[in-house]
């Protein structure tokens, strides 16, 4: 997966910045509503090899889809399908130390982390790649 991800960071990124929220499919997040888009991409596609094009293309179909995060459903065989597009995240506060000057989409992928039913999230942003896992921050 994280291949996946780490192909959406190069000079002709889809769009910057861009978070991917994965959760457990039975247990979808709290603190996560859908911001209303017209029109409004599909779902239900698979997360693999060809993302980049989805987000392409749901990017052409309205530009503000990435003002949000796309929630990305994690099944019980690990298949990863889109749930939704631009979603806003209001996760509580984690009580955390994050390092400073980041902004809030760092900041709040970070707290999301914490949230039950959240596996991972992917910020991508300037080029870097960010895992954020129960508080665990990696840059890819």
């Amino acid at each position: 997966m994280t291949e996946i991800f780490k192909g959406l960071a190069h000079p002709s990124a889809v769009c910057d910045p861009l978070i991917c929220c994965l959760y457990d499919y039975d247990n979808p997040p709290p603190f996560a509503e859908p911001m209303p888009r017209a029109p409004h991409p599909e779902v239900g596609q698979v997360v693999g090899g060809n993302f980049a094009e989805i987000v392409r293309a749901a990017v052409a179909l309205k530009e503000a889809i990435h003002d949000g995060a796309i929630m990305v459903a994690v099944d019980h065989r690990s298949r990863c399908t889109i749930a939704g597009w631009s979603y806003r995240l209001f996760p509580p506060p984690a009580g955390i130390p994050t390092p400073a000057n980041k902004g809030s989409a760092f900041n709040s992928c970070a707290a999301m982390s914490f949230v039950p039913g959240v596996l991972a999230l992917y910020l991508i942003s300037k080029g870097s790649v960010w895992r954020f896992e129960r508080g665990s921050v990696d840059r890819l």
